[in-house]
């Protein structure tokens, strides 16, 4: 008995070894669960019951000066796919439905239907919550998707919505818009220079949810708001951007350069009124595929390229001998300057000459000797007064300071070389805006392309004001060159009605491994007006133009054409009574009612060729449309008085009446048709019907027009009409 009781005992202490050795294990066991893995735990759990969305914040608009839409974005929804969710034998019909709707390879879609697991950074595998399929997908396929998940024809798929870029006016001022990724970063011009204006902060969705990711009734959430991003309003103006970029296309057109580079800027504040490089592209649909293409179409010529600038420094030289009191009253050019074992070369020899004809001329020999007599350290001075060799500061994504050695490294020979506008380097921001300072009177401005902020409600948050640089050249000096430069007026460039002044000259290309390009020039034409009280400045540039006789004054006609529409179009007080503006200096004295002129063959010539001839026989014309001179009225060698108005028959036909250019008289007004809510086809039949030039801007349906209704303007008077497109 007692044998049995100690066996008992015996068992009774095993059974009670193994259970506390037992606790023990499970003490272990639930404590590494809880202390060691109860983190990792608690976050996989929260990936089934909790779903964690991120809310785009709305990016702000880009507007030109007048409020009017460059860049916006639209709500669109993105297809979200959480793979756990569906079932296995539920992934084919996902799979099939999804890349049916949403025209996507059905095996890419399974793929991304079916993969469950993913490595997380520390290389530890974990259930794949979320998968994005497809961005910004149309409202058809957004409504066709909600009808499945509504008929539970599939199951594991949501949509979240998501913000998309959109440019209603397509290809306009392409790359100083510029345009965004797929996310919605800025990549190039504004969309990049101010990207984090325009992209707000993006706000969170944090909600309990059941294992189909419904939401659960009362369940916890929370929601934090985006803020939305302001809006950018540029300085541009829709219409002279308009203006601009229609010359600047006939210019490709016409004279086929490589590209043309147009600016428009308001020389009493620095502001940039319209930017034009062609050729473009829709931003919409930027080249993605061709990296090379793309890049080069979105490069801004005019603020990231340099060039030396040649006969173009001649003016800014001239005025800095003005100012310093060292300019003389006359320069000899025999063709040829020795200085240092090198020659200063002219294009030919231009005898004894004064200041202002050394400017006209592009006389490198004269302007090498203004610099010579002013001294180094003064031409230095004042070249980087101007701006040469530093950044502009405007407010873009580039801004190249261009090339100026340092004034200790400079010899006689660089100086001279300097003077006649080689062996330095500048872009066509610095050039306008050192030229800009030149006539309003001395005042270097730093160039604006950014008026100010707004918020989404519309009100202005902060507004930039004009911000003066420096003050190269006094008030006095300003007046004698703007002289200089209404001589300098070209016959192509002169207005009947306003007065003007211009800088042009061309340039040596090179390739971008530095090479010259041979039979190529850089063409740079600048006219600003009005002369005595300037307020517009056009640059108008041909980069890669043939070179030949006067390539210097290609871009004359163009810059002109875009000049007086705007001094029309912002109602500038005219400045000269009647008759054209002298061209080259030359004084008209005769008398024009009485004076009779043989009317020139024009038959077969090209466009400008035409004009040229005409203009040198003091007639005017009108033409309907462009290429090659077909007829003639009145025909070869009839005679009639100077300023009779011969009418061409062109090749190409104009889908716009053409002004009359010349015409004495006009009296023949018509009435500005109401366009609001016309269709571009429309507008466009209903202007030319009225007799009026029509300019377009944007797509969709009119929305407003300049002139305004009812008003009565000559015939032949440009009238824009804006377009715009609702986006649902």
């Amino acid at each position: 008995m007692a044998v049995n009781v100690l066996t008992s005992r015996k068992r009774l202490l095993v059974v009670l070894i193994l259970l506390a050795v037992l606790m023990v294990l499970l003490i272990f066991r639930v404590g590494y669960w809880n202390i060691v893995r109860g983190e990792d735990l608690q976050a996989e759990a929260e990936t089934q019951w909790i779903s964690d969305s991120a809310v785009a914040a709305k990016r702000g608009s880009i507007l030109d000066r007048n409020q009017n839409v460059l860049a916006q974005s639209a709500v669109s929804d993105t297809v979200v796919v959480m793979p756990n969710k569906i079932k296995k034998e539920d992934e084919q019909t996902v799979a099939s439905a999804l890349a049916a709707v949403l025209e996507m390879d059905p095996q890419a879609v399974y793929e991304k239907v079916a993969t469950k697991k993913t490595t997380n950074s520390s290389g530890k595998e974990i259930d794949l919550v979320e998968v994005y399929l497809k961005r910004q997908i149309s409202n058809e396929q957004s409504e066709e998707i909600t009808m499945l998940l509504e008929t539970k024809a599939i199951t594991g798929v949501k949509l979240i919505s998501d913000v998309k870029r959109y440019y209603p006016n397509k290809d306009f001022a392409t790359q100083v818009v510029g345009y965004t990724t797929a996310d919605g970063e800025g990549q190039t011009g504004i969309e990049r220079r101010y990207n984090n204006v325009l992209e707000g902060r993006q706000g969170r969705m944090v909600a309990e949810t059941d294992k189909y990711n419904n939401d659960i009734p009362n369940g916890q959430e929370m929601f934090i708001e985006p803020e939305d991003g302001n809006n950018v309003i540029l300085t541009i103006d829709d219409v002279l951007q308009s203006f601009l970029e229609t010359s600047c296309e006939q210019a490709l057109g016409e004279l086929a350069p490589d590209s043309v580079q147009g600016l428009i800027m308001d020389v009493t504040t620095g502001e940039v009124l319209a930017m034009a490089n062609l050729p473009d592209f829709d931003l919409n649909d930027p080249p993605r595929s061709d990296g090379e293409t793309l890049s080069t179409l979105s490069a801004n010529i005019i603020t990231v390229a340099s060039f030396e600038p040649e006969e173009l420094l001649h003016t800014f030289v001239a005025a800095a001998a003005i100012d310093t009191g060292t300019v003389k009253q006359s320069y000899e050019c025999t063709g040829k300057l020795h200085v240092e074992g090198e020659d200063i070369v002219c294009a030919k020899a231009h005898g004894t000459q004064t200041a202002q004809e050394v400017v006209q001329n592009g006389c490198n020999v004269g302007a090498s000797v203004m610099a010579a007599d002013m001294g180094k350290e003064a031409l230095f001075a004042y070249l980087k007064k101007f701006g040469f060799g530093e950044k502009t500061g405007i407010d873009y994504t580039t801004d190249t300071a261009g090339d100026l050695m340092a004034i200790k490294y400079a010899s006689e020979l660089d100086v001279a070389k300097i003077g006649s506008g080689t062996n330095m380097k500048m872009s066509l921001m610095q050039l306008a805006n050192a030229a800009c300072a030149v006539v309003n009177g001395g005042v270097l401005y730093e160039p604006r392309l950014v008026y100010g902020l707004s918020n989404s409600d519309g009100e202005i948050v902060e507004r930039y004001e004009a911000a003066v640089k420096n003050e190269p050249v006094s008030g006095d000096t300003s007046t004698r060159v703007k002289e200089i430069l209404q001589q300098n007026v070209t016959q192509e460039a002169a207005m009947t009605e306003y007065s003007s002044g211009a800088i042009y000259g061309a340039a040596q290309k090179y390739d971008s491994e530095g090479a010259l390009v041979q039979d190529k020039e850089i063409s740079v034409f600048m006219e600003f007006a009005p002369e005595g009280n300037a307020k517009y400045l056009v640059l108008i540039s041909l980069n890669g133009i043939a070179s030949g006789e006067s390539v210097e004054k290609a871009g004359a006609v163009y810059a002109k054409n875009v000049l007086e529409e705007i001094l029309k179009y912002t109602y500038i007080e005219p400045d000269q009574s009647g008759g054209q503006q002298q061209a080259d200096g030359e004084d008209a004295q005769q008398d024009e009612g009485t004076e009779t002129v043989t009317v020139p063959n024009v038959v077969d010539m090209g466009m400008q060729g035409a004009l040229d001839t005409l203009e040198q026989a003091g007639l005017t014309y009108a033409k309907d449309g462009a290429g090659t001179v077909e007829g003639q009225s009145p025909e070869a060698g009839t005679e009639v008085a100077a300023g009779t108005v011969v009418e061409l028959v062109m090749s190409h036909k104009s889908t716009e009446p053409e002004p009359d250019t010349g015409a004495q008289d006009n009296t023949d007004m018509v009435t500005v048709p109401d366009f609001t809510g016309m269709s571009f086809n429309e507008a466009r039949d209903t202007a030319i019907a009225a007799g009026l030039r029509f300019y377009a801007q944007g797509t969709g349906k009119a929305t407003k027009q300049y002139p305004l209704y009812g008003i009565s303007v000559p015939k032949g008077s440009a009238i824009t009409v804006t377009f715009k497109l609702v986006i649902e």
